[in-house]
């Protein structure tokens, strides 16, 4: 079956933010992605469609572990290699640039393979949304961005299947449009788009540096002027107000931070599997050879002893240290966790 006849596309579809240096070099380069993205039309109806679709999707046999690690290697050699090209690309002899666009092909390919193996993995997250608000087929659509997010991001050095990382992104992306676009917001749109920009760099660059940004982070970042960070900072995040205060103050009736703006998440290696983490690393606690007080801090950053997992803020608080100090006792004693003789699979301790 073509992809005319499940609704699907094919091009260089790239997640909203900056593009990497492989996405731009692919650009340069005149290489469209091939990887079969659902661009369902507005009367399709979900079932029927998203049927085909699989239909199609589902010959498509699913990656290994050794496959994912394969592909994501040539990723990031194609990361590299893309970063040369751009940087010195007047001055490479014809055999380099050759070399590095082999490179770039090649992650061009193992990103495309990355996608289309796991988007029966978007669809099985997007189903048990459903019934909140918004139609299978976007909660689809709002999946494969997060699924696109994840191939972007993931680090094959970490050890963790890709499945298991890409399944954050998915839910992640579903649930904030699912937060952002089933409400009515009495507030202007360009407000709304606005914080719904700034509240997804705001997460990604908590992710990136461990602790909450800056404006000035923000402002980098984004491309913003200071100003204008400042103008929404304290409309999204961290300043002296009421979670309940109208955002427009001309209209009291109008949205609030409540309305808004979804919790923050943890971490996406946090995140993705926390009970089993628990349960597994549980097992091995008793005879880790570590301090009493560091084993006391994975202990509560993990809910090991009543189930409550916390942020690195809070655990910091909690111990009267930096989230960044928590972070790096946290890496020494998972990295301890790893070795052979605690029998943990790596996909607990990311």
């Amino acid at each position: 079956m073509s992809p005319e006849h499940t609704g699907s596309k094919k091009g260089p579809d790239y997640p909203m933010g900056r593009l990497t240096s492989l996405e731009r070099a692919m650009q340069m380069l005149g290489i469209a992605s091939q990887a079969v993205i659902p661009d369902f039309p507005p009367d399709a109806s979900g079932e029927d469609s998203v049927g085909a679709y699989l239909a199609q999707q589902g010959r498509l046999p699913l990656l290994t572990r050794v496959e994912e690690q394969q592909l994501a290697g040539q990723l990031v050699l194609g990361e590299k290699s893309a970063k040369k090209l751009i940087a010195h690309a007047s001055s490479l002899s014809a055999e380099a640039r050759e070399r590095l666009t082999e490179n770039i092909v090649l992650a061009a390919t193992a990103r495309d393979m990355l996608i289309d193996r796991n988007t029966r993995l978007v669809v099985s997250q997007a189903r048990k949304f459903q019934n909140r608000g918004l139609p299978l087929l976007d909660l689809i659509q709002e999946g494969n961005l997060g699924l696109m997010t994840a191939v972007r991001r993931f680090d094959p050095d970490r050890g963790n299947r890709f499945s298991t990382y890409a399944t954050w992104w998915i839910r992640q992306g579903i649930s904030r449009t699912i937060a952002f676009q089933s409400r009515t917001i009495r507030i202007p749109v360009h407000l709304s788009e606005a914080l719904g920009h700034l509240y997804s760099a705001f997460q990604e660059l908590s992710q990136t540096l461990g602790r909450e940004p800056t404006p000035k982070d923000l402002a980098d970042h984004t491309g913003l002027t200071l100003k204008k960070i400042n103008k929404y900072y304290a409309v999204l995040r961290m300043q002296p107000m009421s979670l309940d205060k109208p955002l427009d103050l001309d209209d009291p009736a109008s949205d609030s931070l409540n309305d808004i703006i979804p919790d923050l998440a943890p971490s996406v290696q946090h995140e993705t599997d926390q009970s089993a983490l628990r349960q597994a690393v549980r097992k091995a606690f008793a005879s880790l050879k570590a301090s009493p007080q560091d084993k006391d801090i994975l202990a509560y950053r993990f809910g090991l002893y009543d189930g409550i997992d916390h942020t690195l803020r809070q655990t910091g608080a909690k111990f009267k240290m930096t989230g960044e100090n928590v972070r790096l006792i946290e890496k020494k004693l998972l990295d301890i966790l790893r070795q052979p003789q605690y029998n943990l699979s790596p996909d607990y301790l990311d």
